[in-house]
Parts: structure tokens; sequence; C-alpha cells
């Protein structure tokens, strides 16, 4: 799964209003709610990417949110600059995790102390990559309410524009995932990726998600 049949006459950098023109123009006009309901999530991640609003991206590749003594600074570094203009040795950690829940499809990051994940508030943890983890605003990149039932729903009744949606969810949390790559030092990506879900349900299409794609996902 990736870029969008040809067929569906969409280009490879479509936006979500494409995505939506493409399902008014095969479905008499009308967008049903579901679709609107994954798609509006959809596009809240896409604004992330091409508008900069505050989320947890911008928080997390925020330098003057790195720890610096932690991360380690070039001797020849030019130290008349401010610190968070200067590249460090190396960059913060984190690990990417796709997750599928009851509620629908999440990528969230997690930082490390150590080897060790965090998931808890931490602020000037010397062992820390950042001054300040905060999970309730840096967690959740994210968050696609009742995607697995959407995937489930597609491969049984679903049309072309549906399947489409699908792929511009992976596409967009690819690109999400690019950009971090680009920024910080991206460890580890674990979990069951939105091509992967979608694989393991079209094996099993008339069973329920929760039993498929969830239930692979407690496996890997």
């Amino acid at each position: 799964m990736g870029l969008y049949p040809d067929k569906y006459g969409l280009p490879d950098e479509a936006e979500i209003k494409d995505i939506n023109a493409f399902k008014k123009k095969i479905n008499w006009g009308e967008i049903p709610a579901f679709f609107q309901l994954v798609g509006k999530s959809i596009a809240d991640a896409e604004g992330f990417i091409h508008y900069g609003f505050d989320n947890a991206f911008k928080k997390i590749v925020d330098r003057k949110n790195w720890n610096y003594e932690k991360l380690g600074i070039p001797v020849n570094a030019d130290r008349t600059m401010a610190e968070h203009a200067l590249e460090p040795i190396r960059r913060p950690k984190i690990c990417l995790y796709h997750v599928f829940n009851k509620t629908g499809y999440e990528l969230l990051a997690f930082p490390y102390v150590k080897s060790v994940l965090i998931d808890e508030f931490r602020e000037n943890d010397p062992k820390l990559d950042f001054r300040r983890w905060d999970p309730s605003q840096m967690k959740v990149l994210v968050r696609i309410p009742e995607l697995h039932k959407f995937i489930a729903f597609t491969l049984v009744n679903g049309d072309d524009a549906d399947m489409a949606l699908i792929v511009h969810a992976h596409n967009v949390v690819n690109r999400m995932i690019s950009m971090l790559e680009n920024e910080v030092d991206v460890h580890e990506i674990r979990g069951l990726s939105i091509d992967q879900g979608f694989k393991k349900q079209s094996l099993s299409p008339d069973d329920t998600p929760e039993d498929i794609i969830i239930e692979n996902q407690k496996k890997g």
C-alpha cells in the first residue's frame, strides 16, 4: 500500500480535500458520516504537517526543549550562539508505536531513559534527552478514531474512495514518520502499521476487526 492506484485519478500529493471530492464524485455527491469521521481525523494530522499547528510533533522537535547536557555539544561549537541553535553531538532518541485499540488507531511517541521506554511526565531528568516530557502533549502524534472498523467495512462494502481514504491515512502517517526521522533519532518503530492491519483484515474480511487487527497486534 502506498501511492494511489491509477484508476482513482488522484495525484501522489493528494490531500484530504481531493479524497473527499473523489468520494462525492462516485457517491452521488454525498459523503457518509463514517467517511467524514475518519476523514476529519486524517485532515487534522495533515494540518499538523502542512500548517504547523501546535501539536506533539512540534514539541518533540523543539530544540529549546532538548537536553543538550545529555545530547552533547561539539567542542568546536560556536558558544556565542544560543544553545538551541547548535547541532548536538546526537539527537534525541524516541520510539514510535503504531497502536490499534478499541477506539481506533494511534501513532504514539515514547522517549528512552537508557534503554527503557518512558510513559510518564518527567522534567529536568538528567538521564532524559528532553528537558521536559509531557505525555499529555507529546505522546499522541496521530489519532484516527474507528479506523480498524472502517478498514473492515471497506473490505466488505466499501468503494474506491473508501479504499483511497485508507491509503491516504497510511501516507499521512508515513509522512509524519519521515519528518520525525529528519529531526530526531527514531530508534525503533513498533506495532502494527495501517497497511499491515489492512493486510491482516483482508485475509479474514468476514471476521471482526477486534478479532483480527487488534488480536494480531497483541500476538505481535
